[in-house]
């Protein structure tokens, strides 16, 4: 999943449902990783996007998460 947004956001100008959704899928693409491809890349770009993911739920129950 590629980040779209200028905000750093998965979710671009979406609605909730659209970022949860997101947020599953990225979920869903880690629970699918083949044990041989969890490399040190693949951690570090995991890291990056649970990060942008926690932030755009944060923001959807109204937290901003930069404070």
């Amino acid at each position: 999943m590629s980040s779209s947004a200028e905000d750093g956001s998965i979710s671009g100008q979406d609605g909730p449902e659209d970022i949860i959704a997101g947020v599953m899928r990225t979920l869903q693409d880690f629970d699918n990783t083949p044990l041989t491809a969890m490399t040190p890349l693949f951690y570090q770009h995991g890291f990056e996007e649970l990060n942008i993911a926690v932030r755009d739920l944060l923001r959807l129950l109204g937290h901003d998460p930069d404070v």
